[in-house]
């Protein structure tokens, strides 16, 4: 036979398992739609070149997003926040702000960016994963917030990673 304490405790588990159930829809009520992520390396020159990324449209139309990228030539890792996702089939094109620089020009920060991507699909019968280079603020068309940016971005093969746009 159960006594006050079990049964109050029962009934007290049960109302943060309702809470919690409800407050995870909510949370995450907002997330659902467009997004592309990814990371891997670019061997540029000869020289090695890191990214990870990660942009979602939220039912609201805004996007949020984030780009770490490091590049060695120029000897910095840089981050920025990713406000534009724009997605054709396979392809996203996304854009954004420098936020954070680590190296040795710092200047780039509040600078604009632009890159593309291609997800080939998954395993080893496919074709290889691509993105652009990251453009920056002086090699960018005007309007980058619209995303939708009719310039021909030469898109390279990553090694090492893996892509995922989904529309």
């Amino acid at each position: 036979m159960m006594n006050n304490k079990g049964f109050l405790s029962i009934i007290f588990s049960a109302a943060i398992f309702i809470f919690l159930l409800s407050y995870a829809g909510t949370a995450t009520a907002g997330i659902a739609g467009p997004f592309a992520s990814g990371h891997g390396n670019l061997i540029l020159e000869g020289d090695l070149r890191t990214f990870s990324f990660h942009a979602r449209e939220l039912k609201s139309g805004r996007v949020i997003g984030s780009l770490v990228l490091k590049n060695r030539e120029l000897g910095i890792r840089a981050k920025a926040i990713i406000n534009c996702l724009d997605i054709d089939g396979n392809q996203a094109t996304m854009s954004g702000v420098i936020t954070q620089v680590n190296g040795t020009d710092e200047s780039f920060i509040g600078d604009e960016i632009l890159f593309r991507v291609e997800d080939n699909g998954e395993g080893s019968n496919n074709t290889t994963d691509r993105i652009t280079l990251v453009l920056e603020e002086d090699d960018i068309p005007p309007n980058p917030d619209e995303c939708e940016v009719d310039i021909e971005l030469d898109l390279e093969n990553i090694l090492g990673g893996n892509i995922q746009v989904n529309p």
